[in-house]
């Protein structure tokens, strides 16, 4: 049961930067290359404020996701004026140097180890311990984030679609 809880946690935590591409690409049609590097900023500032420094679940995802939507608009600002294939170079080349900064920055991600004894999830007393528990949880966020962007995408124009082939 383990390893199928494993693989739908995974599944749907891709999922989530499935959306996340989605909202990106299909709806405003820039094609970012740099989603992993994002989620990995939010991911490893919550890691680090969960076990260096004792914060909660919830306020770590708040906080990670501002990190993550700092930096996001950092490089936004950074990359204003490229378009097309030059804009894609620009955000792989932002992607490949947060991944050699994660695998090679030992002191605060502790490289290619990870970031272990991370906690639990908490709500309300309640910890998200366990196999299913956590595969509910990972799921429940799915589902949010499903819901979510389709909020979003309902609020968006439609983008147009060529119909020549080109």
């Amino acid at each position: 049961m383990n390893y199928l809880s494993y693989v739908i946690s995974l599944i749907a935590v891709y999922g989530i930067l499935t959306i996340s591409l989605n909202l990106a690409v299909g709806y405003t049609g820039i094609l970012s290359l740099a989603q992993a590097a994002f989620m990995g900023i939010g991911a490893y500032s919550a890691a680090i404020l969960l076990t260096q420094y004792g914060f909660n679940f919830f306020s770590t995802l708040l906080v990670g996701m501002a990190i993550a939507g700092l930096v996001s608009w950092g490089l936004a600002w950074a990359t204003l004026r490229l378009k097309g294939d030059y804009y894609v170079i620009a955000s792989f080349g932002f992607q490949i140097i947060i991944y050699n900064i994660f695998l090679n920055w030992i002191n605060l991600t502790r490289g290619p180890f990870g970031i272990r004894q991370i906690p639990p999830p908490q709500a309300f007393g309640f910890a998200f311990l366990g196999p299913v528990k956590y595969t509910l949880f990972t799921l429940g966020f799915l589902a949010l984030c499903v819901w979510i962007a389709r909020r979003v995408g309902d609020g968006l124009p439609a983008r147009p679609v060529r119909g020549d082939g080109g």
